[in-house]
């Protein structure tokens, strides 16, 4: 929970900075799973391999499967669009909310932008 990385995404989720309780509520109700690094490319500049997005259909597909969620985020745009070219909601008849942003942690990421759209996809409402 102090990890800045959950800070922001419950921020970003949530709508903007919230009080520690509700932070806590937040990460109660979410599973939360980390895919590995692409194996290809260099340190510097990875890149994802075809085994890379296989490996990580399998897991998001069978975290689908064991958790049944309304809503799945994926805060990785080169995951995300593997997973897309490999039509992981079509192979799985999942019709839940899916979402492709960056990461909170990158530089550039916009809290404004990104919270709007995210809380509009959600159906949670508009933010200011």
């Amino acid at each position: 929970m102090k990890h800045q990385t959950f800070t922001d995404v419950a921020r970003l989720i949530l709508g903007g900075p919230v009080p520690r309780n509700e932070c806590e509520d937040f990460w109660r109700s979410v599973a939360f799973s980390n895919l590995k690094d692409p194996t290809g490319g260099s340190r510097l500049a990875p890149e994802l391999t075809d085994a890379d997005a296989e490996e990580a259909k399998s897991f998001v597909e069978a975290r689908l499967k064991e958790l049944k969620p309304k809503t799945l985020i994926l805060f990785d745009l080169t995951y995300a669009q593997a997973l897309e070219e490999r039509n992981l909601a079509r192979d799985l008849s999942w019709s839940g909310v899916r979402l492709a942003l960056p990461h909170p942690g990158a530089p550039g990421f916009n809290f404004r932008e990104h919270t709007a759209a995210t809380r509009k996809a959600l159906k949670l409402g508009e933010t200011s």
